[in-house]
């Protein structure tokens, strides 16, 4: 059946060959592992493994050098999948967003298999669902919210951020029990700066025709990065590359080697954008590729706009280190949450000429009414270059709808035709 769930030692991490002619599979066992057992309703075991305290985030824009740093492993609580509550949570509201639902169900999940060791709830408040996660669950002093400025373009708002970023040092010194000093933080930035430069060489490669890996597992391997201790995914992700065989050469360069161009590829180049596809909840990505298309970029939250910014640190002391942390969360961030999206779609823009797009899919969320604005912006964007895309609501909980397959094929079938310029 189209878009049938399968194992992970069913799918494993699709790579093609150097002729990127045939498809083998290569094993990245703790990826496997761990996706496996994020489907089945657990964390994955390298977080309980990893003897530190943990500390839950609920978006990209809490700081994860900074928890790092702090002497606590760092994880996502956003899930694709809404599972059971925890015990004594009131039921949620019935058009609940589907993100916060998933991390609530999540959040009871990893309080089972850490314990004590969850230590802290980050809380970026990025909308009014976000806001009120910690009230909801009843977390007191075990989460710290967020007030995410609206205006980030403001020297005023860009000051106030950075003072709430100090102020989430010293919470979470007294939650770890370990506050951050400069050699922690020295450490920690370098350590995610070797995993953003991994996360870019991969998406590098995805430029070439046909590209060398499922964009569908890239996605994949961009989710897990934040439900796996970091050492393990740069470790996953490093072999992962290697395993391409492509490690010392970019995208652009391979290009022109492969088959001169996107002319001699099979399937339609597709650009996912809009609201975070979260494993295991994952009917569209496997629906488009088993479909015939090939998925050469994103631009979700979810996925590669984690790894799209580096830390840019001016001053090396303890202070200069944590405004570094705090702008490089801040002012390239292209939430939806910000009043101008303007950065954003030209961020998305320069994806469709990078990666040559033939077509995109605007993934949306039910009861989210940011990125609800936010599609109909991106729609008129690709109208005016030209590209085909199609819009798809969803919600984490319902399984595919019948014709999610027919209007996806169909939409696949007609940016064939605009290819061929039939």
């Amino acid at each position: 059946m189209i878009g049938a769930k399968k194992t992970i030692a069913e799918e494993g991490f699709s790579i093609q060959n150097q002729n990127c002619i045939a498809r083998v599979s290569i094993r990245i066992p703790c990826l496997e592992k761990a996706a496996e057992q994020i489907a089945e309703g657990h964390w994955p075991e390298a977080v309980a493994e990893s003897g530190r305290s943990v500390v839950a985030v609920v978006c990209n824009l809490a700081p994860l050098e900074l928890i790092h740093a702090s002497g606590a492993t760092p994880v996502r609580l956003c899930a694709g999948e809404a599972g059971p509550l925890p015990e004594g949570v009131p039921e949620p509201p019935r058009q609940m967003c589907p993100v916060v639902k998933g991390a609530a169900a999540r959040l009871g999940a990893l309080r089972r298999q850490v314990g004590e060791r969850l230590v802290a709830v980050v809380i970026p408040g990025t909308c009014d669902w976000k806001a009120r996660y910690g009230d909801f669950l009843g977390l007191g002093d075990g989460a710290l919210v967020l007030d995410v400025p609206r205006d980030k373009s403001s020297w005023e708002a860009r000051q106030a951020w950075r003072r709430q970023i100090a102020a989430l040092a010293d919470y979470l010194g007294r939650r770890t029990g370990a506050p951050a000093t400069r050699a922690s933080l020295l450490r920690s930035i370098a350590l995610y700066q070797q995993a953003t430069a991994l996360g870019r060489r991969l998406t590098e490669q995805m430029k070439q025709a046909p590209p060398p890996m499922s964009g569908s597992d890239l996605m994949r391997v961009f989710n897990l990065f934040y439900s796996l201790p970091i050492e393990v995914w740069i470790e996953a992700a490093g072999a992962l590359l290697a395993g391409i065989g492509m490690d010392g050469m970019d995208g652009a360069d391979k290009l022109d080697k492969v088959d001169g161009g996107a002319g001699g590829a099979k399937g339609p180049r597709i650009l996912v954008v809009g609201a975070p596809i979260i494993w295991p909840h994952w009917q569209v990505p496997r629906l488009i590729e088993s479909l015939g298309g090939r998925i050469v970029a994103d631009a979700l939250c979810s996925s590669y706009r984690g790894f799209s910014d580096l830390v840019s640190v001016d001053e090396t002391t303890r202070t200069g280190l944590l405004d570094a942390l705090a702008d490089r969360y801040l002012l390239p961030c292209t939430c939806p949450c910000f009043g101008s999206d303007e950065e954003y779609l030209w961020r998305v823009e320069n994806q469709t000429r990078d990666f040559r797009i033939e077509g995109a899919v605007i993934h949306r969320l039910k009861s989210c009414y940011l990125y609800d604005l936010e599609a109909d912006r991106l729609e008129g964007l690709f109208r005016r270059l030209g590209l085909p895309c199609l819009q798809i609501e969803d919600d984490y909980e319902s399984p595919a709808p019948a014709g999610l397959a027919t209007r996806i094929e169909a939409f696949l079938d007609m940016v064939r035709s605009r290819k061929a310029g039939v």
